[in-house]
């Protein structure tokens, strides 16, 4: 081609190989078999080797089905499901350097899972304080908005021939016009008319109807009774004691992350790692007392890696 547009593309091809550092393998595939006793011991084997991508097992041989899980595999997970809700909410930072695998088992086995379900209370019971605090703020401004009629909260629902209707209004006149025969009783907090009317029920829907045209918005009324400023003081020094607790838990958090946060760390890649391995039996085909394992390998590898397996599997 005159134009020279081909050798360009060439050109900027071969840059882009050059530059992306792709590098290929050639592949093999392996088949190992054995007696159903030594599965544990090759999937084991092969982990340490790293070495095998696998083909999952697809179940389509009558006389071969999935393997089953090891029997501690319930536990592991259990364990790992905890340590991995842990490390996600206190997000520690890992060892500056390796830690032998040796130090980490003795850390999962001396206590982690006690050290975790301690620490997963705290958070749970920080989870319930924010909760609480967020339900407090929640009543409070409805308390705030009650205050000012100055009748207690037991008194403002609950007849049996009475009506009442207790909320905020955007013109409190026809709020007022609007009771009729009803008692009337209003207040303002801030900004924010407030009523409270109580109509015999034969009138309630008469009287729902010209609240309306008034604005009316009715408040979801607390539990509980008595004046709803005392229930506020109330309210105010249980939050102060909830957030009290709350800045206690949370500097006992910080320093379990100090004390644990790399064992946490640690404890997690292991425990991913173990239960990977205790559950790879089903990727495998099994019968009543042999396995069969399939997958790839790379070529530069297979004479080691059928050495090794040799001395477990009886084909490799």
């Amino acid at each position: 081609n005159n134009s020279g547009c081909i050798p360009s593309v060439k050109l900027n091809l071969r840059r882009s190989l050059e530059m992306s550092q792709v590098q290929t393998r050639q592949m093999g595939r392996l088949t190992a078999a054995g007696t159903l006793d030594k599965l544990d011991d090759t999937l084991s084997l092969l982990a340490r080797l790293k070495a095998l991508h696998f083909v999952d097992y697809d179940g389509s041989e009558d006389d071969l089905s999935l393997g089953t899980p090891n029997d501690k595999a319930e536990e592991i997970a259990k364990l790992l499901n905890k340590t991995r809700a842990a490390v996600a909410q206190v997000e520690p930072a890992g060892p500056s350097k390796a830690a032998s695998l040796s130090t980490v088992r003795k850390s999962i086995d001396e206590g982690l899972e006690d050290k975790v379900d301690s620490l997963l209370v705290d958070l749970s019971r920080m989870d319930e304080i924010e909760n609480s605090i967020s339900s407090q703020s929640e009543e409070e401004s409805v308390l705030s908005l009650l205050s000012p009629l100055g009748i207690d909260i037991e008194l403002l629902s609950g007849y049996e021939s009475i009506t009442s209707f207790v909320g905020t209004v955007d013109d409190i006149k026809a709020a007022q016009v609007a009771a009729g025969d009803g008692m009337f009783v209003s207040g303002t907090s801030g900004k924010t008319d407030v009523v409270a009317v109580f109509a015999k029920n034969e009138d309630a829907d008469s009287v729902s109807s010209a609240l309306s045209e008034a604005g009316f918005a009715a408040i979801q009324l607390p539990e509980g009774s008595g004046d709803p400023a005392s229930r506020m003081n109330e309210l105010m020094n249980e939050r102060l004691a909830l957030q009290t607790e709350s800045e206690g838990l949370s500097n006992s958090v910080s320093k379990w992350v100090d004390d644990n946060g790399e064992d946490l760390i640690c404890g997690l890649e292991v425990l991913e790692r173990d239960h990977e391995l205790i559950t790879s039996p089903v990727k495998v085909a099994v019968s009543a007392h042999a396995f069969v394992i399939d997958g790839w390998v790379e070529m530069d590898r297979s004479a080691d890696i059928k050495v090794a397996l040799g001395n477990i599997c009886t084909v490799v």
